[in-house]
């Protein structure tokens, strides 16, 4: 599976993921609207991870936000390196 499939696939479930945690907190369900939420911040974070072309292993939504600070500021500092450079 390509890397781009991958995200979209991880997206899509964390939207869908999403869907199911605003549908239990409307039902008062609100045990399952926390976990499904978790559910799709984690998914959300993993087809960032994806997309960046880093692994997305874990379960942590902590871990892995830590994962991508690391490239986040690496395209920052590159956008800025180029500008600088024209």
């Amino acid at each position: 599976m390509e890397r781009t499939e991958e995200t979209e696939r991880w997206l899509t479930q964390a939207k869908r993921d999403l869907k199911a945690a605003k549908d239990s907190a409307r039902n008062e369900n609100y045990e399952w609207a926390c976990f499904q939420a978790q559910q799709a911040a984690e998914k959300a974070v993993k087809a960032l991870l994806y997309a960046y072309g880093a692994s997305a292993w874990g379960y942590s939504v902590v871990e892995l936000l830590e994962k991508i600070e690391k490239y986040v500021q690496y395209q920052y500092q590159k956008n800025c390196t180029e500008q600088l450079a024209n």
